[in-house]
């Protein structure tokens, strides 16, 4: 007999299936499966389903093991930075042709946008400023901003020619 979600609330299956991706959190769908006696496509179901993402959201907030709480980028971070300290290693060793390292070179420099041929990297800069009030006129702005401790505070007036 599959385990079900009886009246909306999770089986025992269900929360075994829980702890098993908390423990594990790289496990396969198709080994969860194996595991728990169930196909491929019903444990896809269940995982997918709101009520289990809810619970497994709920579950995950109380533990504090990062690696279970770390988002997908985190997560590919991680792993570019282990395989770059992997191929640093063979590199000091001589365990790379030539051939080898040129290809790793040219795909390091083009992740970097250094080689002409690169792909434009999206970069997401933020900024944080610290703004006054607003003000009913720009010169109690600038009293303000005064009052504040900016003391180069000025107006300048541009025209529609920017000038």
């Amino acid at each position: 007999m599959k385990p079900t979600v009886r009246n909306g609330v999770l089986t025992y299956t269900h929360q075994a299936v829980i702890d098993e991706i908390l423990a594990n959190p790289l496990i396969e769908r198709k080994e969860l499966a194996d595991k728990f006696g169930v196909s491929e496509n019903w444990m896809k179901k269940v995982i997918n389903s709101d009520a289990f993402q809810t619970v497994l959201d709920k579950r995950r907030e109380q533990i504090v093991n990062p690696i279970i709480s770390q988002t997908v980028q985190e997560r590919l971070r991680g792993v570019t930075n282990s395989a770059i300290d992997l191929l640093q290693t063979r590199l000091d060793a001589g365990h790379v042709k030539n051939e080898e390292a040129i290809e790793i070179a040219k795909m390091g420099l083009e992740t970097q946008g250094l080689l002409g041929n690169a792909k434009a990297v999206a970069s997401n800069n933020q900024f944080v400023i610290m703004m006054p009030p607003p003000q009913a006129t720009t010169e109690a702005w600038v009293e303000q901003a005064q009052a504040d401790g900016i003391a180069d505070a000025e107006i300048i007036e541009v025209n529609a020619s920017g000038k």
